[in-house]
């Protein structure tokens, strides 16, 4: 589903799997928590780097619970403010990780990322953004659309 603000006020609440915002400069960061789908692609978003760290924090405590994939292209990305105050690992060096997306398509994602879980014991990897797009806010939540498991061991510190 393609919204731009008049479709997404006629239609909220919102619950739909897939959700691509053509040009979002009018959603917050109050819209995106409330916004319940499975996968979100923002390629103009005017959220800060301080607001994704409140939508991490919002995800982390059982927020968007049908999430599993997000993009966000951010003005001035800043990794270091986003993952402020986050508890979770960087997993580096770890091969090549294959996500299925909801159209059945394979995304292999870089051999580093970030590893966060929410309280209910949900994972998700955040990928380094010097591997992929730059100013590029990626987070693939477990398990992928094909019901497939985060496939480190969570045990494991690196």
């Amino acid at each position: 589903m393609i919204l731009n603000s008049m479709t997404f006020e006629e239609l909220y609440p919102l619950e739909t799997d897939y959700l691509h915002l053509s040009n979002e400069s009018w959603m917050t960061i109050q819209n995106l928590m409330e916004v319940d789908c499975g996968s979100l692609f923002m390629p103009k978003s005017r959220l800060t780097n301080e607001e994704v760290n409140l939508f991490l924090n919002h995800w982390m405590n059982g927020g968007n619970p049908k999430l599993r994939r997000i993009f966000l292209r951010l003005k001035h990305f800043d990794l270091d403010i986003i993952l402020n105050g986050i508890e979770g690992k960087w997993r580096k060096n770890h091969g090549s990780i294959s996500y299925n997306s909801f159209d059945g398509t394979e995304c292999k994602l870089p051999s580093s990322s970030f590893e966060i879980q929410r309280n209910d014991g949900t994972i998700a990897s955040i990928v380094s953004p010097e591997l992929f797009e730059r100013r590029g806010f990626y987070l693939f939540i477990w398990p992928d659309y094909k019901g497939l498991p985060y496939p480190l061991d969570t045990n494991h510190n690196e």
